[in-house]
């Protein structure tokens, strides 16, 4: 599961999700347990608009409010800056990442 908020990109596993639902029932409390999440990338200042993450890596697809005509890479685990920005003619609405392709569908 990937969340992209105003502060940056949340990342958490399915494991991890159903574990803290099972929790949630075992407990009966709603406390948010943030140690659930597998990776929080804190983009500053605007965070994210669109995220993704390529599957089974910690290779990670950003595009930010700011800079909706450019794709970031990051590496969730150490996402203090980017490994790469990747300029297009149009804004970006989606990106697809595989081994080797990474499609940026734009307006």
């Amino acid at each position: 599961l990937v969340l992209s908020t105003t502060t940056g990109v949340r990342v958490r596993t399915l494991e991890s999700l159903h574990s803290s639902l099972q929790n949630l029932k075992v407990d009966g409390d709603n406390n948010n347990n943030n140690n659930q999440w597998m990776h929080d990338v804190p983009l500053p200042p605007d965070g994210a608009t669109y995220a993704q993450l390529l599957h089974s890596t910690s290779l990670l697809a950003v595009v930010k409010p700011s800079t909706p005509r450019c794709c970031y890479l990051y590496n969730a685990k150490n996402a203090s800056s980017s490994l790469a920005a990747l300029p297009l003619s149009a804004a970006v609405k989606r990106v697809e990442l595989q081994r080797r392709v990474l499609v940026a569908m734009t307006v």
